[in-house]
């Protein structure tokens, strides 16, 4: 966090400074406040919302969340770092429509043979069908889960049992709501194919892609005023 989050990143959540608590012998690790996370978001969305929510709002979100956190994740990568647990808990969003990636507690570094954990990490509902060690290509899938995710205000394997999950995932053929536009589910199903290789090479192949590349690093009054309206809804 130190190293990631003290600098020019504006979308990894800010690192202030750490302590210790010497009375409860507990590490504080000091951080930029937001107001909520994209997973309690989405849920107050689709909550208060839906139906009335327009296509175009939806997709225009959906864009922001896939924009920022893209950078975000290219901003890792040139640390050398691979996050390995991006979903809707570890992105947070404020009212003045910020949205930032968080909790790099099992990050790896790219440039390392050996990692200091065995075998694959991550939240198992967000692994690829084939997942790998350490490689961007995991990160892309995970997205690409947690943006459905927001669209459908429901884990695509939310009703899977543990036992059945890793067999539910390779079974699984991607599809897109079809509420959102047809850019936003053919972005989508690129992120979600099935070969880690078949998946974009580099984050700047996603950030050049057609449906986010002419977004803007300052969220439109409209998506503020979205936004607000929603993160109202969820702290009541």
């Amino acid at each position: 966090m130190e190293m990631i989050g003290s600098g020019n990143a504006p979308y990894i959540v800010g690192y202030y400074c750490s302590m210790i608590d010497l009375n409860t012998r507990e590490l504080c690790i000091c951080m930029e406040l937001m107001d909520t996370s994209i997973a309690k978001f989405y849920q107050a969305m689709h909550r208060f919302f839906l139906p009335e929510l327009s296509p175009k709002k939806l997709n225009r979100f959906v864009q922001r969340c896939a924009y920022n956190v893209v950078r975000a994740l290219d901003f890792l990568k040139s640390k050398n770092i691979v996050h390995r647990d991006v979903k809707p808990a570890n992105i947070l969003i404020k009212k003045d429509g910020e949205i930032k990636l968080c909790d790099f507690g099992i990050c790896g570094n790219l440039t390392d043979t050996q990692l200091d954990f065995d075998g694959i990490v991550g939240t198992k509902m967000y692994l690829p069908p084939k997942p790998e060690k350490c490689a961007i290509q995991g990160d892309m899938w995970a997205l690409g889960i947690s943006l459905i995710e927001i669209i459908n205000g429901k884990h695509p394997f939310a009703d899977y049992d543990s036992y059945g999950l890793a067999f539910g995932i390779l079974a699984w053929e991607p599809k897109v709501p079809t509420i959102v536009s047809n850019d936003t589910q053919a972005f989508i199903l690129q992120l979600l194919r099935k070969e880690a290789h078949e998946r974009p090479r580099s984050y700047m192949d996603v950030i050049n892609d057609s449906f986010i590349c002419n977004m803007t690093a300052i969220p439109s009054d409209d998506e503020i005023d979205f936004i607000r309206h929603v993160i109202n809804k969820t702290n009541k």
